[in-house]
């Protein structure tokens, strides 16, 4: 007998079990779209790339050359899509532990701005490293760790302005080692800021730009499990400000 809509099982309805079913299929569904739409885009210029490099072996070195650039690109679009997907799910089935270790927070952050220049370049960003303070350590897996700030400030130069600055500070605030990216882009709408942390979520300011909407979920993720947070809001003149937070176990100089 089946028991009627509305019945209380553990403190949920079964108008709620529903609702969360339905709720979860459209999420899952949405999710099957969107990761086929992200790899049938660079698969096909792969292709047809390939395709063409086989068939005109003796087509012009500047054309070659800028045929396997392509390629090159459309590889490490692909590599990148897998790895915020296998990311996702090792952090949300609980798969990655922690090891952490006292690591110097600028120091890292000196090493992640270095490793992103090529892309701001590629971008036509600027990208600027103010000031760090000296000292400083927190708990962190040095290899999750980096993560959090390696999202935010791809996302930074990819949807900043064209020609644009991103601008990339550090300091020890109350017991907590702070960093800030900032860009000079259109900025996150107000309406849309509530649900920027959302998995998959991609807003307006995002068309055209290729992403998973995966790497603010796994930065903000990532951030908590280093009980440190992340917090995103508008520049003042526009843009985006992304600040992430970490408390210290050492700060001042060091001895």
């Amino acid at each position: 007998m089946r028991s009627p809509e509305g019945a209380v099982l553990g403190y949920v309805t079964l108008g709620q079990e529903s609702d969360a079913h339905r709720d979860a299929e459209r999420r899952k569904d949405r999710f099957l779209a969107l990761i086929g739409h992200e790899l049938r885009t660079p698969l096909a210029s792969v292709q047809g790339f390939a395709r063409l490099l086989v068939e005109e072996p003796d087509m012009a070195p500047d054309l070659r050359a800028g045929y396997l650039a392509v390629l090159d690109a459309e590889a490490s679009r692909l590599r990148e899509l897998l790895e915020d997907l296998l990311r996702a799910a090792r952090l949300q089935s609980g798969e990655w532990r922690l090891a952490p270790r006292p690591l110097d927070p600028f120091s890292a952050v000196r090493d992640i701005v270095d490793r992103a220049v090529p892309l701001a370049r590629a971008q036509g960003r600027t990208l600027l490293l103010g000031p760090l303070p000296p000292g400083a350590r927190v708990l962190a897996d040095p290899d999750l760790w980096p993560l959090t700030l390696r999202n935010v400030l791809q996302n930074a130069i990819r949807y900043g302005a064209e020609g644009g600055t991103v601008t990339v500070g550090g300091a020890v605030q109350d017991g907590e080692a702070v960093v800030t990216v900032t860009d000079d882009g259109p900025g996150i709408d107000e309406d849309e800021l509530p649900r920027v942390f959302d998995r998959f979520f991609r807003g307006r300011a995002s068309a055209g730009v290729p992403g998973t909407g995966l790497g603010l979920s796994i930065a903000r993720d990532v951030a908590w499990r280093h009980r440190g947070d992340l917090v995103l809001r508008r520049g003042t003149g526009g843009g985006t400000v992304a600040e992430a937070r970490w408390p210290l176990v050492l700060s001042g100089p060091r001895r």
